[in-house]
C-alpha cells in the first residue's frame, strides 16, 4: 500500500491582542453565523481527515489545522464541496466575510477555489445569495485581515437554513481547498453586539464579557472607541448611549461596502 505524508500549511485564525483595526472585522466569534451562537453544522460533501467543518463558522474549533476546514485532495479541478447549516433561530444577513489561503508561498493556487456560492432556504424556496468568481490564486483584500479573499454587501436575507458551496480550483497533489472563516453579519447598529437591532445594556453587558475573554462579541460593533482592542471603555460607552447619554460610537465596517459603519 502506498503511503503519503500530508504536509498542511497552517495558518493561524485567531483575533490577537494589539491587531490593527484593519478595514474591516477581523476573524472573530460572535458573528450571527456562529458556532457560539447555536449553529449547528448538517450535511456536508467529504471532509479532510482530521478536518472539522464547524471550523468554517467558528476560530476556536480544532484540527489538523486550527481554525480551518479541509476538503479531501484527489477530487478533480471544478469539484463543487459543500456545507450546510443551521441557526439557532432565523437570522438577517445583510453581509459577510470569507476568508482562505492557498499553499503560499511556495504554491500559491494550492488549495484554492475559483468560485464561492451562498444559499440560503426561504421558506420552500433556495434563494442564491452570492455566487461569484474569485481569482486564484488569491488577492486578499485588506493588508491588515489576511487572507480576506470576499468582503461583499448581500441582499438581505432572513433565514435558518444556509448552504456555502466551494469550486475547488486545481486537480494537484495539494488541491483540496482550505477555508479558514465565513462570518456572516446582519444589518450593522454600531454598540448592537448581540444583534437585537438596538443598543441596549445588554450590549454593554456582552462588551464587558469580550473585555475579559469571557464570551465573543463582533468587533466591529463592540469596539466603539476607536482602539485596538475590545476593553471596559468599550463597555462603559455602549452602556451610556443606552441610557440616551449622547456619545460618539465609533465603529470600523463588518464588511467592505457596508452603507455606513455606524
Amino acid at each position: 500500500m502506498e503511503t503519503r505524508l500530508y504536509v498542511f500549511t497552517a495558518v493561524l485564525s485567531v483575533c490577537l491582542p494589539g491587531l490593527a483595526r484593519g478595514e474591516v472585522n477581523w476573524m472573530t466569534g460572535g458573528d450571527i453565523l456562529d458556532i457560539d451562537q447555536g449553529t449547528t453544522i448538517g450535511d456536508t460533501s467529504p471532509i479532510a481527515v482530521g478536518s472539522n467543518p464547524e471550523a468554517l463558522l467558528s476560530v476556536e474549533e480544532p484540527g489538523v489545522e486550527f481554525g480551518t476546514v479541509i476538503f479531501p485532495d484527489g477530487a478533480d479541478a471544478g469539484t463543487v464541496h459543500f456545507i450546510e447549516w443551521e441557526t439557532a433561530e432565523a437570522v438577517t444577513l445583510a453581509g459577510f466575510n470569507l476568508w482562505a489561503n492557498g499553499d503560499t508561498p511556495s504554491f500559491p493556487e494550492g488549495r484554492t477555489i475559483h468560485h464561492f456560492k451562498l444559499i440560503a432556504t426561504v421558506g420552500e424556496n433556495d434563494v442564491v445569495v452570492y455566487d461569484e468568481d474569485v481569482a486564484s490564486p488569491y488577492t486578499f483584500l485588506d493588508d491588515d485581515n489576511f487572507p480576506l479573499i470576499i468582503s461583499t454587501p448581500v441582499p438581505v436575507t432572513t433565514a435558518s437554513h444556509w448552504r456555502a458551496e466551494f469550486t475547488q480550483h486545481s486537480d494537484s497533489f495539494n488541491s483540496g481547498p482550505r477555508i479558514q472563516e465565513l462570518d456572516g453579519y446582519a444589518p450593522k447598529l454600531c454598540g448592537d453586539g448581540n444583534h437585537s437591532g438596538n443598543v441596549t445594556a445588554s450590549d454593554a453587558l456582552l462588551a464587558l464579557k469580550a473585555a475579559v475573554g469571557a464570551a465573543s462579541c463582533i468587533y466591529c460593533a463592540c469596539n466603539v472607541v476607536g482602539d485596538e482592542d475590545i476593553t471596559a471603555t468599550d463597555s462603559l460607552a455602549i452602556l451610556r448611549s443606552a441610557v440616551g447619554v449622547e456619545v460618539e460610537l465609533d465603529c470600523i465596517a463588518c464588511y467592505l461596502g457596508e452603507d455606513s459603519p455606524t
